[in-house]
């Protein structure tokens, strides 16, 4: 594979990335990193300078968040060979020439790297569920030699449970994460040169749950993104600098049962107050009044109204609720909290 480029911005400076707070984030291009060298390749990544040749606390910020996360995982990364199997998973992304697409990663999608005898399986998303489960490694998967003997998730200093099922080798996630954006198992007893495995078919991403209150947490990074919309790292993970009254995001949730949802979101707008909408279906939806906070990660949580929603599976989608007096909103959370 060859060594593919980026920039965190422009390809050169431009102050209104900065002004916007726009730059790739720190986990996207992690995630970008771990991918390319899975596959063979090296990343050769840009940092613009200004005109003085120094740069701004955006770039500095993100250079120190890269630092952190290769301070943890680098020997995933540096001197390692490809394997057989560059990973597993699903993945949603955006389409488009000349573009890089926003993918959507989740707690399924693994890469692998190899050095010597170990194998380094890298979890591009934190599973929500408490385990790692990397299904190419199950104990009956055809084409594995060896059987796993030891897990370890750099980083972290706890002694992780693990067994290799029929699912999986599946690993129980420790209560703390030894860092942020991608998480990695390192593996010892398969033989790898002996190894021959084949992909597992994908696993869709299934609907959002309630938590055990009945709760039901949106999130930004688990959102799918219709338009020009981005996720970002702040204070806060978010939708970032909301300003195309034409785009939407929406949730996949299952309601196992019928019942009324008050609403909350946490907002933040740098340059004016304006209004977002919370739809569950035609004739579901509430309104939210987004205050101008004067600052694009001071975030605040904002109550609507309330949903009333039928049991099943539904989209929750959050959009201007005026296009023509809409105006740039970061979107972090979106919350559904049940009272009937």
């Amino acid at each position: 594979m060859p060594a593919p480029d980026t920039c965190i911005g422009s390809w050169h400076y431009q102050r209104s990335i900065y002004d916007t707070h726009s730059y790739k984030t720190v986990r996207q291009v992690v995630q970008m990193l771990v991918d390319i060298v899975s596959k063979n390749g090296n990343l050769l990544l840009s940092i613009p300078l200004r005109g003085d040749g120094t740069i701004d606390p955006d770039e500095l910020k993100f250079l120190q968040g890269m630092a952190a996360w290769m301070s943890v995982n680098e020997e995933a990364i540096f001197a390692t060979r490809p394997w057989t199997l560059y990973g597993e998973g699903f993945i949603k992304a955006k389409a488009g020439g000349f573009s890089e697409g926003e993918r959507r990663y989740s707690a399924h999608d693994f890469r692998f790297t190899t050095k010597g005898k170990t194998l380094y399986a890298t979890a591009l998303n934190w599973p929500d569920n408490g385990r790692f489960t990397v299904r190419t490694l199950a104990s009956n998967a055809p084409g594995i030699a060896g059987k796993v003997t030891s897990v370890v998730l750099l980083g972290s200093p706890e002694k992780l449970a693990w067994t290799q099922t029929a699912d999986g080798l599946v690993v129980t996630a420790p209560a703390q994460k030894p860092c942020d954006h991608a998480f990695v198992l390192k593996i010892e007893g398969i033989d790898l040169a002996a190894s021959t495995p084949s992909p597992p078919p994908p696993v869709p991403p299934t609907p959002i749950e309630a938590a055990a209150d009945g709760t039901f947490t949106l999130p930004a990074d688990t959102a799918d993104l219709l338009g020009t919309l981005h996720v970002q790292d702040g204070t806060q993970t978010n939708i970032g600098f909301w300003g195309n009254s034409a785009d939407t995001a929406s949730w996949k949730v299952r309601f196992d049962v019928p019942g009324t949802y008050a609403v909350t979101a946490q907002t933040a707008a740098g340059d004016a107050a304006t209004t977002l909408a919370i739809d569950a279906g035609v004739g579901i939806s509430t309104t939210l009044s987004v205050p101008d906070t004067h600052d694009w990660n001071a975030f605040r949580t904002i109550s609507g109204g309330t949903l009333t929603v039928p049991a099943g599976v539904r989209v929750i989608t959050a959009r201007p609720a005026d296009p023509a007096t809409w105006h740039a909103v970061n979107l972090a959370t979106v919350t559904l909290r049940k009272v009937s």
